[in-house]
């Protein structure tokens, strides 16, 4: 069995092994990218690269209908916010205008149908709706009344059902146990 001192010495030398790998590995990888580097950078100098005035028209003919579309679509915005603010400001002021003009006419219509009020009418109207509420009301109260009356008359019949049941019978019985 191993004790716990060899355990921990063969930890400690097991780590220490693997942060000098760790370095040594991660050295190598950055030659080997200094190399990639190196190559790429030895490659592309040696690439002329030419691109044909078709593909640079075509490139600036796309770029300008882009920016054309753009300068469009927000002059066309533009356009639109101003005229709908115009058209807003131009209601307001006709509104505001005709105010006073629609006020003083509105005043005069309702004094003059003020005044053409008949109030015996509009009493007698009153009343009559009046007097239908209260009639409503009063039919519903006289119906609960009607159907209470009538269940308590039911009860009262029947107990006097019961009591003259009850004399019928006692007299013949009265009757039969002198008989024997």
């Amino acid at each position: 069995m191993m004790n716990v001192k060899t355990f921990g010495i063969v930890g400690i030398a097991t780590g220490v092994l693997s942060m000098g790998y760790t370095i040594f590995l991660h050295s190598k990888l950055n030659k080997v990218n200094d190399i990639i580097n190196a190559s790429i950078a030895d490659v592309a100098k040696d690439i002329n690269v030419d691109i044909s005035e078709t593909i640079i028209g075509k490139a600036v003919e796309k770029a300008v209908e882009r920016e054309v579309h753009k300068a469009v679509r927000d002059i066309s915005y533009k356009i639109t916010d101003s005229v709908s603010k115009d058209i807003k400001n131009k209601v307001k002021a006709a509104v505001d205008e005709s105010y006073s003009d629609v006020r003083k006419e509105v005043s005069k219509q309702v004094s003059k149908d003020v005044s053409n009020f008949d109030i015996n009418l509009l009493r007698d109207q009153v009343k009559n709706e009046a007097k239908t509420v209260v009639l409503a009301k009063f039919n519903d109260s006289l119906d609960s009344l009607l159907q209470d009356f009538n269940q308590n008359l039911t009860n009262v019949s029947k107990i006097y059902g019961s009591i003259a049941d009850n004399m019928v019978r006692k007299p013949q019985e009265t009757i039969f146990k002198m008989s024997n």
